[in-house]
């Protein structure tokens, strides 16, 4: 779904214990861009996309040579309202559920800059129980599986213009099954096979479009974003 010109949005059937990816792909071929990622509300810190390249982000970096993946899991929830006003004082607490992508053309800075972990990595609301009064019980959020070896080379970026809005910013929302039949979004009775791959890998695309030759449209495709669910 298409919101504006420069904002595209769909939804996501998430399952718990379930692992997934962010990826995309450049189609402009001018600059690089900073693939800023914001989960559940959180800084998730940003990847650099060459080009006309092709990206992912497997989860969060703990350190230069582990990488914690994504995981769907369950929002712990508590009788405690002080839990959900320490939530609330790190991220939005309608932020929760929502996978957010903001491509931002950038300058690359030669040479690597010391490592540093990114506020979801040391903030992530699934450290967090929130409040039972907040209506999110039977939610999902984005949890850290176990660590495993990578290599993180961190490079420096700066936005070619600051004052800019993202060129482009992708939107998922993700939800159990069942809540998303709740609310009228999917059918109910629909199985995940139905859903042909749409829901579950929560596919958007930007697209840009002008006036050739009178009323002959033609579409740019500038980034292509998904998040693909990872398979057992």
């Amino acid at each position: 779904m298409v919101i504006n010109e420069a904002s595209c949005c769909c939804y996501i059937v998430s399952e718990a214990d379930t692992h997934f990816t962010i990826q995309w792909k450049d189609h402009n071929g001018m600059h690089h861009s900073g693939m800023r990622c914001l989960i559940d509300g959180f800084s998730a810190g940003s990847t650099i996309c060459p080009p006309n390249g092709v990206g992912q982000r497997v989860g969060e970096f703990v350190s230069e040579e582990r990488v914690r993946p994504y995981v769907f899991g369950s929002l712990m929830t508590s009788e405690d309202d002080m839990s959900s006003r320490k939530y609330l004082t790190t991220a939005p607490e309608e932020k929760v559920g929502s996978i957010e992508v903001r491509v931002i053309p950038v300058h690359v800075r030669d040479g690597r800059v010391p490592f540093k972990p990114s506020p979801f990595a040391v903030l992530g609301p699934w450290a967090v129980p929130v409040s039972e009064r907040s209506k999110k019980a039977g939610a999902h959020c984005v949890k850290l599986g176990r660590a495993v070896k990578s290599k993180c080379e961190q490079r420096g970026i700066s936005p070619i213009n600051p004052q800019a809005a993202p060129y482009v910013t992708f939107m998922f929302s993700y939800s159990s099954q069942a809540l998303l039949q709740a609310r009228g979004i999917i059918s109910p009775g629909t199985t995940l096979s139905a859903l042909s791959g749409k829901l579950a890998s929560g596919l958007a695309l930007r697209t840009a479009s002008g006036v050739v030759g009178g009323d002959e449209r033609s579409v740019m495709r500038a980034a292509t974003c998904l998040v693909k669910i990872e398979e057992d």
